[in-house]
């Protein structure tokens, strides 16, 4: 099967690399950074995991229109802000016969990628694990809680898309099929909700924020907000215990990575903090529902964000009036 992950960080990596274990899957990874490609095609993906074991990956890499193969699956693996980019980037991977699916964070992904192909073709899934990039190539799994969950948008062509399962689960990848996508999404949002904000905001790893009685205590707060926006959403989640229990044990194994919003932040980039915290308090407030946590939290790491701008902008000019 011919598997396109659009976007190279590191859930993109990761499940490049996973799914190339499969000798019946061939897998092409579609970046925009140059120097990446180069030290992928020269070094490959190495990945370590908790217990100190190390794999290595040699994976396809290139620019999109330097892939010109009808693909089986597209995953789109990027960034919610960029979702809609990487949909016009991949057209040309994507025909009739292809499903894309996304396994990205956050609220209304899939609704742009409908926007472009049919819904009979889209899926999307739910991975409540931890991965961080340790280098443009290198990678660190901490763990995580659960399968990776599966949905269609439409619950036709189940014989199709049984393909697909069948080629993740080649790979070595622990898979669950779920009936109503929305609720993957939602199970999804109310892990990130709870943790990657407060991390970007407060610079804490994923175990720091369960060891503070504080932090733990916002964490079930904004949780509780995200389960309430949910349900009034008429979202049906399914946990065999409280929500917050499972995201504690969660973070718990994820020991000292630290979330996607935290990263971001360190390395000068946009969060996707209004495709989840924020995105969740508009949805709230559509349905007549306060959600404070999540919206201060939004709100504050906006602000940060804003404050790295200014901050970058004011270094710029000083240091181009030093030059002169």
């Amino acid at each position: 099967m011919k598997i396109a992950i659009v976007g190279s960080g590191a859930m993109g990596c990761y499940f490049a690399s996973m799914l190339s274990k499969s000798q019946h899957n061939k897998i092409f990874m579609v970046t925009r950074n140059r120097n990446q490609i180069r030290k992928i095609r020269q070094k490959g993906i190495r990945i370590t995991h908790s217990d100190g074991a190390e794999e290595l990956f040699n994976i396809n890499i290139d620019f999109a229109p330097n892939i010109t193969e009808e693909m089986d699956v597209v995953l789109i693996l990027v960034k919610s802000q960029d979702t809609e980019n990487a949909m016009r980037c991949a057209r040309h991977l994507i025909h009739s016969h292809t499903f894309v699916g996304t396994f990205q964070n956050g609220l209304g992904n899939v609704e742009t990628i409908v926007k472009y192909v049919e819904s009979s073709q889209v899926f999307c899934g739910s991975w409540v694990h931890s991965v961080m990039r340790t280098d443009t190539n290198n990678l660190y799994y901490s763990g995580g809680r659960g399968p990776l969950r599966l949905a269609k948008y439409t619950l036709d062509q189940p014989e199709r898309f049984s393909s697909v399962v069948n080629a993740i689960k080649e790979s070595g990848i622990n898979v669950e099929i779920a009936d109503d996508w929305r609720e993957v999404i939602w199970n999804k949002i109310v892990m990130n909700s709870g943790g990657n904000a407060l991390s970007a905001i407060t610079r804490m790893n994923c175990r720091a924020l369960v060891e503070s009685t504080y932090l733990r205590e916002i964490v079930r707060l904004t949780v509780k907000e995200t389960v309430q926006v949910a349900i009034a959403s008429g979202i049906s989640l399914r946990y065999q215990e409280p929500p917050e229990q499972l995201l504690f044990k969660a973070l718990a194994d994820m020991d000292k990575n630290e979330p996607s919003m935290l990263q971001d932040m360190r390395s000068g980039k946009s969060s996707e903090v209004d495709f989840i915290n924020i995105a969740i308090a508009r949805q709230g407030e559509k349905l007549g529902l306060n959600t404070p946590v999540n919206y201060i939290l939004g709100l504050m790491l906006k602000f940060f964000e804003e404050a790295r701008t200014h901050r970058n902008a004011r270094e710029e000019k000083i240091s181009a009036t030093s030059v002169k």
